[in-house]
């Protein structure tokens, strides 16, 4: 059975981002639009526009031209959103990456995409340069930071007059804006194509979801390369409102920015919401001008949300989606129950299956959560079979998601078919994990499983056939730590097996594992 959103259906512009942002901003001047609360810096609604005119000519002259792809791999700025739009000006495309990336990770998704240029933390840039040697698309490589030697976003903007600013012809349904990266339901990283329609309908959506006003001020410290970070970042924008940004999470640094730029809106995620709950430093601030919060990225339980709404006196919305689909729903506290993720978004349809059958449920029935609307993905970039795994012939998108909707439309997230760790948010992909282990000479066999974690969620944890019986856990983790990311860590520790067990057509049975699975977890 299909189920209908309960809103009326949205008009959807079909005009390209940059084109819709910078009309909607037109109209407000000198006010203040971004706050780099790291940094102090600010940009007004005017200079975000004279800054994409001037990067969009600057990147046209440097020969960026429609389908290019430019990469951003930098911790939160306020340039983000800049780039974001002034490669759109050009026809081009933005791709993020995340700037904790060891080399390793960021040559595997460069290689991907092949970017023409790049924007980056100054400390990415000694990565990047070394990644270029492997890439012959990346001509240019820029930092957001100025320093001698090295052409900066400061420069560009600086020294260009704007005159080269492109003009370019937009299909916005098929030309693309963005190419962010998801593990999906199983596997390695994937460039999830996402069009200027695409971007536009979740930018709208959000906008009645999460009732922002021209007086209201958004605080994102959760990473800007995630969906999560630059949905919201170009929704507040869009309507007028104050965005402040800062580049790492720190619970007293938070309150701190809230208390100075009388925040009213905050996106969350479990692990910052457990801090604001388990915190005495809120007595220190006045954190009385926060309304809302939006919470996602991973399940928050409901006594977590029912603690932080009582404790700061605002109203929490936990939304649920997915980087190739984001909204699905959202949850208004006034009329959400329970454990219950919301409602279904404007301009958006969910249907509940059998994982085995296929066949449609009714209310109250378990089965995988499969969703449809104008905020999906148009697939993944050059992998037809993973794209068609994901999209079926009928436009449904498979979540990996297992839960139910009741009879008023409510729906409930239970589990997940889909292998993906949640790591305080952050995506890890066994395979990614796996793949890594069965180079160690000392291991014949291994998998990755995540377990579950108060504080972040999941942990992943290794099991390990080893070669040899002198193999230690202790050199297993360091191991992986030596070339990834550090939420990809085995938290979880390693747990050494016989065998790993697999079925007749040799895929890994996690359930299995969860069942072994015995010992303590490094945090």
């Amino acid at each position: 059975m299909v189920k209908h959103s309960p809103y009326p259906d949205l008009v959807i512009p079909e005009v390209p981002v940059h084109e819709y942002i910078l009309k909607q901003i037109a109209a407000y001047g000198d006010d203040i639009a971004l706050i780099d609360n790291t940094k102090g810096e600010t940009l007004t609604f005017n200079q975000v526009s004279e800054h994409v005119r001037k990067l969009a000519s600057a990147l046209n002259k440097l020969g960026i031209k429609k389908g290019d792809i430019v990469a951003i791999c930098s911790s939160n700025c306020i340039e983000y959103i800049v780039v974001m739009l002034a490669v759109s000006a050009c026809g081009g495309i933005t791709t993020t990456c995340n700037p904790l990336y060891s080399e390793a990770e960021i040559l595997q998704q460069l290689k991907l995409s092949n970017p023409n240029a790049a924007f980056c933390d100054l400390d990415v840039y000694k990565r990047l340069k070394s990644v270029k040697k492997y890439l012959s698309t990346l001509k240019n490589v820029f930092t957001f930071e100025e320093t001698p030697g090295i052409t900066s976003y400061a420069k560009l903007v600086r020294t260009d007059d704007g005159q080269g600013y492109p003009f370019v012809q937009f299909d916005p349904r098929n030309d693309v804006f963005l190419l962010p990266y998801s593990s999906g339901t199983t596997g390695l990283p994937k460039g999830v194509v996402v069009s200027h329609y695409y971007t536009m309908a979740q930018t709208v959506i959000n906008s009645v979801s999460f009732y922002q006003s021209r007086s209201s001020c958004q605080y994102i410290v959760i990473p800007m390369f995630h969906v999560f970070g630059y949905s919201m970042a170009l929704h507040t924008i869009s309507r007028g409102s104050k965005l402040v940004v800062d580049k790492r999470f720190h619970l007293e640094t938070m309150l701190e920015a809230v208390q100075r730029h009388q925040v009213t809106h905050v996106c969350t995620v479990p692990p910052i919401m457990i801090a604001l709950a388990s915190t005495h430093l809120h007595t220190k601030y006045n954190t009385s001008s926060l309304k809302r919060m939006l919470t996602g990225a991973a399940p928050c339980a409901p006594s977590l949300i029912r603690t932080v709404q009582d404790k700061y006196n605002l109203l929490i919305t936990p939304g649920y989606g997915m980087t190739e689909m984001v909204p699905i729903t959202l949850a208004d506290p006034l009329v959400s129950r329970s454990d219950s993720v919301g409602t279904i978004v404007p301009n958006t349809e969910i249907m509940v299956i059998d994982p085995e059958t296929g066949k449609e449920l009714n209310a109250g029935e378990d089965g995988e959560i499969l969703a449809r609307g104008p905020q999906m993905m148009s697939g993944y970039l050059g992998n037809t079979q993973a794209t068609k795994r994901t999209i079926n012939a009928d436009g449904w998108i498979h979540t990996g998601d297992l839960g139910h909707y009741d009879e008023d439309g409510m729906l409930y997230v239970v589990d997940r078919l889909k292998e993906l760790i949640k790591y305080k948010g952050f995506q890890v992909a066994p395979a990614e994990l796996e793949s890594v282990l069965l180079t160690h000479p000392d291991i014949k066999d291994a998998a990755v499983i995540g377990i579950p974690d108060v504080l972040a969620g999941e942990l992943p944890k290794a099991f390990v056939v080893r070669k040899s019986p002198s193999l230690t856990e202790e050199a297993v983790i360091k191991f992986v730590e030596r070339d990834l990311v550090h939420y990809k860590r085995l938290r979880g520790g390693v747990q050494f097996v016989e065998t790993i067990p697999q079925s007749a057509s040799g895929k890994i049975l996690r359930r299995e594992l969860r069942k072994m699975s015995i010992g303590k977890s490094h945090l």
